[in-house]
């Protein structure tokens, strides 16, 4: 750029940094967003107008977010200075996000916030907040730090890094005195157990299901759930076979083996429910319903229509039925179909509604592509209309009335009006 050319630049940002100064809050901020257009040029003239007008904490503020925004090495140090001098915790904070949103630029002065007790927690909130290996170190020393709040904030962001170091510090958080700091540890093993040998991470983490705290207990069977092995399948029955567990933990339990989905997992939920009146039971029978293999699905399906058909308690309420029906709709499977129809002679009105939608989802399930394909498009058209399973069935028995109870016809009647398909 010529002279003249700078020389027009400079008038022009004099201009804008005297608006800057003395305007109110709406147009400094819109002066704000313009001013990094200037770039180096623009940060002298900040760093003097902060220095003349340091009482000002509201023009302070946007001088941090307008030299965050220059992304220059210049404007590195001097937010880094004002970090280490301002006693406003508002511009400190706006300071330190600037930072963060340099990236890599800002890590090595804001490792130097660490050596005052006073900034310390500022320069850990803003390195974590950085993903790159070059804050490990630093995050890992912060784990060691006297302050709770702080080894919360390590943990959080190491869990975005992968390194023997990093697994090693978290097993052994798993040991902390503080309760929510083991709880942030168990976490962030969860999401990183595809790193560990998850035996071995499984073993370690058992013992926290019996953790003093209740939200390290919950937190640690979410975990074993991800891991999913055979001895975490084994360790979450436990928790529902014992006497002790409180629900909240049980009914973590539950959906961490809804979670893992095996065989084994499924047999032992159907063995709870079987052999348990516990207010928990609710909670197995709607999570069932959200299994995911097909295999698992087939497997839920009939612990459910086992339940139903079993003198459990919870299959003699209104409410139970009613979880039962909507388990059973969102798994989809054919085998629930005459217990669904049959749920249509209940008295409950509910239980039939129930019962209706869940057949109506047993009806939305897509059909498997023919091999031969219709001769025609008004072939293949009629083929679309042909009715499915359930309602096939419930006009099959709306044919045969007279060989229904009063109860199941007119719960059939009623959920054929409800697919619009008497006439």
């Amino acid at each position: 750029m010529s002279d003249a050319g700078k020389t027009d630049l400079s008038a022009d940002l004099s201009t804008v940094l005297v608006r800057l100064k003395l305007g109110d809050f709406q147009s400094r901020w819109d002066i704000a967003k313009a001013i990094p257009d200037f770039g180096e040029l623009a940060i002298a003239p900040l760093v003097d107008l902060l220095q003349d007008e340091a009482e000002d904490w509201e023009l302070t503020w946007f001088i941090a977010r307008i030299l965050g925004n220059l992304k220059h090495p210049e404007a590195v140090a001097v937010l880094v200075n004002l970090i280490r001098t301002t006693d406003h915790e508002e511009i400190a904070g706006v300071a330190t996000a600037a930072l963060t949103q340099m990236g890599v630029e800002a890590i090595a002065p804001l490792q130097t916030l660490l050596t005052q007790a006073s900034t310390y927690g500022l320069g850990i909130q803003a390195l974590a907040q950085i993903r790159h290996p070059h804050v490990v170190p630093s995050l890992l020393e912060a784990m060691q730090h006297e302050s709770p709040p702080m080894r919360i904030v390590a943990i959080e962001a190491l869990s975005h890094f992968q390194h023997p170091q990093i697994s090693a510090a978290l097993l052994l958080a798993l040991q902390d005195t503080d309760a929510k700091v083991r709880q942030s540890a168990v976490t962030t093993l969860g999401l990183q157990s595809a790193l560990h040998s998850k035996n071995e991470l499984a073993d370690r983490l058992k013992p926290l299901l019996w953790d003093l705290n209740l939200e390290v207990c919950q937190q640690t069977a979410i975990a074993l759930g991800r891991i999913g092995t055979e001895s975490s399948t084994e360790a979450l029955f436990a928790v529902l076979r014992s006497l002790h567990a409180p629900a909240p933990l049980q009914i973590e339990a539950i959906r961490s083996l809804v979670w893992i989905g095996s065989i084994e997992a499924l047999n032992h939920l159907q063995e709870f429910l079987l052999h348990s009146d516990s207010s928990v039971c609710q909670e197995a029978i709607l999570v069932l319903g959200r299994v995911e293999s097909e295999e698992a699905k087939t497997q839920a399906a009939q612990i459910l229509l086992n339940l139903l058909q079993s003198a459990h308690p919870i299959a003699q309420t209104d409410r139970g039925k009613q979880a039962i029906a909507l388990s059973l709709g969102q798994l989809k499977q054919p085998q629930a179909l005459e217990t669904l129809i049959q749920l249509l002679a209940e008295p409950s009105a509910s239980v039939r509604l129930h019962a209706i939608a869940a057949l109506k989802q047993l009806d939305s399930l897509e059909q498997p592509d023919s091999l031969e394909q219709p001769d025609s498009l008004e072939q293949h058209i009629l083929k679309q209309a042909e009715p499915q399973i359930a309602q096939k069935r419930l006009r099959e028995l709306a044919a045969q009335d007279s060989l229904l109870n009063e109860e199941l016809r007119k719960g059939v009647a009623i959920a054929l009006q409800e697919w619009g398909a008497l006439g």
